[in-house]
């Protein structure tokens, strides 16, 4: 993690460095505790990631931790 980019009612989004690659990411950690994966699968916001992941104006989803 490198620093805090914003924060929302639901969220916080940090700018991150990956070990292996160098490559800068966003971050985003949920404010609400969840308990399986299917759960956070199930968000809107995930599902529209995946759906919309190839089109050349929507950030690429990279993976989903719990």
């Amino acid at each position: 993690m490198i620093k805090k980019l914003g924060e929302g009612t639901f969220s916080e989004v940090f700018k991150a460095q990956v070990v292996k690659t160098g490559e800068f990411v966003a971050v985003k950690c949920m404010k609400k505790k969840y308990t399986n994966i299917e759960t956070v699968n199930s968000l809107r916001e995930v599902r529209s990631l995946k759906r919309l992941s190839t089109h050349k104006n929507i950030i690429s989803l990279l993976e989903v931790l719990l």
